[in-house]
């Protein structure tokens, strides 16, 4: 079993991108953002599991507080994962769009889609 704590978990990805192909169904995602996420979607992860039905599981890494991540453990997400984002921060200043020395939006190429 490999746990990912940053990443793509390639072996992983190409096995359940085949094994979809090989069984001719759709590949499922399943995406983790927040708490909320890991307990709402924990049944859901559980059937596909027991079902043998493949779906890759893409966490965001958006919560680093152990406190808020337990559920990931808890629910036994960890082993499951494929991909793990590791989204931190603002979101804004990650984009270029927001100037760290005064607080206002600067316009920029990057603000506009």
């Amino acid at each position: 079993m490999t746990v990912i704590s940053e990443g793509v978990d390639r072996d992983r990805v190409f096995a359940t991108v085949t094994a979809a192909n090989d069984l001719g169904v759709p590949l499922l995602m399943l995406f983790l953002a927040t708490r909320p996420c890991y307990v709402k979607l924990a049944s859901v992860a559980t059937a596909l599991r027991s079902s043998r039905i493949p779906y890759l599981l893409i966490d965001s890494g958006q919560h680093y507080d152990p406190d808020l991540t337990e559920p990931r453990r808890e629910l036994g997400y960890e082993r499951d994962i494929s991909v793990y984002l590791r989204t931190r921060g603002d979101l804004v200043k990650r984009l270029g769009v927001w100037d760290s020395d005064s607080p206002s939006f600067r316009c920029s190429s990057k603000q506009r889609g």
